[in-house]
């Protein structure tokens, strides 16, 4: 027998029962009809129960709620394509995205190397090119000319001011990524119970409601009692 998933309308939003098999569904609000992307896989919770009332029968691991909350409109003709929705039930329950910086790879030794490179040929470059307008018998003489005058005004500039403050901006989003490692292994392992329409952290105590669930993976109240 089929279990029951709980999940939202993506044409007016309102909360539906569908069985984990269906392959599509129709909204009893709007009369829309849905297709389901992928059918449910094993989202079983195993050993862990709700805090509320201890239950285990309709606890679901976050992380594969959000595998299968997605929905295709059907089109209103064959031309056209159908569009992907995720559920109300999944926006709410998705894990914030990585971190990124440009400035993590130019921390790299071969990265900063490459731009340091870049910067001091295409002085060379445009140096050239102004010499060889004035005395177009310079040619790779110029070139190496400016290529040394650039090698040394740029490797003393980079040192006292480009690393350090690339160093200050890698530092910075170091901070982020590990602020955001913690919170991936708590969103690891969060689960939600369908009878009480509520997340919980597995080992944490406490129960988050849906509207609150992006803030509570960045408090640093639950950083504190989740990073183990």
């Amino acid at each position: 027998m089929n279990s029951l998933i709980t999940l939202s309308c993506p044409s007016c939003g309102a909360n539906l029962e569908v069985s984990s098999g269906a392959k599509q569904f129709s909204c009893k609000y709007c009369g829309n009809t849905h297709v389901l992307s992928d059918t449910l896989p094993d989202v079983s919770s195993g050993n862990v129960v709700c805090p509320v009332e201890s239950h285990q029968d309709v606890i679901l691991k976050v992380s594969a709620i959000i595998k299968t909350q997605v929905f295709e409109a059907l089109a209103d003709s064959e031309s056209e394509k159908p569009t992907t929705y995720k559920s109300q039930l999944a926006q709410n329950l998705l894990c914030p995205p990585k971190p990124f910086s440009p400035f993590a790879v130019l921390m790299t030794r071969s990265g900063l190397a490459m731009l340091i490179f870049s910067i001091i040929f295409l002085f060379a470059l445009l140096g050239n090119m102004l010499l060889s307008y004035i005395l177009p018998e310079s040619g790779l003489c110029g070139f190496m000319l400016f290529f040394v005058i650039g090698a040394l005004v740029a490797v003393p500039l980079a040192k006292n001011t480009l690393i350090p403050v690339l160093s200050k901006k890698n530092e910075e989003y170091q901070k982020k990524m590990k602020q955001w490692q913690v919170l991936k292994r708590r969103w690891d392992n969060s689960y939600y119970c369908q009878r009480h329409d509520i997340v919980f952290v597995k080992g944490y105590n406490q129960t988050i409601s849906l509207d609150k669930f992006q803030s509570f993976l960045w408090s640093e109240d639950a950083s504190s009692k989740t990073q183990g």
